[in-house]
């Protein structure tokens, strides 16, 4: 259930943004797709949940559209179920008042998540969207299946303090809020301390006010100050917060939405949000 602060998030000119970004169905669609999906529905659910609306019965028809068997596919004209397609499915349901509480759901993801060694079989992004889902599914992973994901995380943690994707690969603040997220989970939501070097990787992200997507990367993004933040936030770090809050603002585009480029989209709109909650939630403070 939203409160009055989070409603205030999202004014009418967003609420406008959301359903001019819809197929000429009327099911959810960022700018630069030509076909609807799950991810665009989760979006549009997240920001009407935001102000304290219901998620619409045409996004819910949307999602039922997608079902494969026990699982969701990415789009409607997917063949095969996915497990990004599956997390959005399940938020989308879950915001809507109506989680999903499938055991067959639970065993299709952990069967793609795990082989029949018990070793995972995925990367850190299906990893994370199979990991997600099993949350909202109020999944139990076994004490086996915990150890093989840390060792993974552990895996993937870079020398000089954040996570990458792979073994040996460079390290950057998307995939580092993936870890810090899923350590979280793993210690039943106990507070995930920081290790050596950590606070100062992320810290080492921030420069000019954007969040790079490492310290010595050039690119940034919504996204990347999103999960930046959100790491900033979970590890309880000392963080100039007015300035993030003022590099989302900035994005704010004529259609009501955010971007970096002219026009809106959904993701974007989402993360710039979110962005201004948490630094409002640490400002209050």
């Amino acid at each position: 259930m939203t409160n009055q602060r989070e409603r205030d998030l999202v004014d009418g000119e967003v609420l406008a943004f959301v359903r001019t970004a819809e197929s000429a169905e009327g099911y959810p669609l960022e700018s630069s797709d030509r076909i609807p999906s799950l991810q665009a529905a989760r979006f549009a659910s997240e920001l009407t949940n935001l102000a304290g609306l219901p998620v619409s019965a045409r996004t819910l028809a949307f999602v039922a559209q997608c079902r494969r068997g026990e699982a969701f596919a990415f789009e409607r004209e997917g063949d095969l179920p996915t497990l990004p397609g599956t997390y959005y499915a399940l938020r989308v349901l879950t915001l809507a008042g109506k989680p999903w509480r499938e055991p067959a759901t639970t065993r299709w993801i952990t069967e793609r998540l795990f082989d029949d060694r018990g070793r995972l079989a995925v990367g850190m992004d299906e990893l994370f969207y199979g990991a997600r889902a099993l949350m909202l599914l109020e999944a139990d992973l076994p004490q086996s299946a915990r150890k093989e994901i840390l060792e993974f995380l552990r895996a993937r943690r870079s020398p000089e303090g954040g996570y990458g994707p792979d073994r040996g690969e460079p390290a950057d603040i998307q995939r580092t809020y993936c870890a810090i997220s899923l350590r979280g989970w793993l210690h039943d939501g106990a507070r995930v301390e920081e290790d050596e070097g950590l606070a100062e990787w992320i810290a080492g992200c921030h420069r000019d006010g954007r969040m790079h997507l490492s310290p010595s990367s050039g690119e940034w993004s919504l996204g990347t100050a999103a999960s930046g933040h959100r790491c900033a936030d979970v590890l309880g770090l000392a963080w100039p917060w007015n300035e993030a809050r003022e590099f989302a603002e900035s994005h704010r585009r004529e259609d009501g939405g955010f971007g970096l480029g002219a026009a809106s989209t959904l993701w974007e709109t989402y993360c710039g949000l979110r962005t201004i909650q948490l630094a409002d939630e640490h400002t209050r403070l």
